[in-house]
C-alpha cells in the first residue's frame, strides 16, 4: 500500500484538473481564458495538498508498523 501512495498526488490532481476542465468546456462554453489559469493554478495547489498528506500518511504508516 505505501508504494502505491506514491502516485495518488499526480492521479488525484489530474482527476480535479480533469473534471474542472470538461465540466466548464461542456456546460459552460463561454468562459474566458483567466478560468483555464486558475484551473492550472488549482492543480498544483492540489497535487501539493495531496503530496504532503501522502507523505504524512506514509510516515505514520511505518511508525504504526514499527509498533507493531
Amino acid at each position: 500500500m505505501i508504494t502505491s501512495l506514491k502516485y495518488y498526488p499526480i492521479l488525484i490532481a489530474s482527476v480535479v484538473m480533469m473534471a474542472s476542465f470538461l465540466f466548464k468546456i461542456l456546460l459552460v462554453p463561454d468562459l474566458k481564458v483567466t478560468y483555464f489559469a486558475r484551473d492550472i493554478v488549482l492543480f498544483f495547489i492540489v497535487y501539493y495538498v495531496v503530496k504532503v498528506l501522502t507523505n504524512s500518511l506514509t510516515r505514520i504508516l511505518k511508525n504504526y508498523w514499527k509498533i507493531l
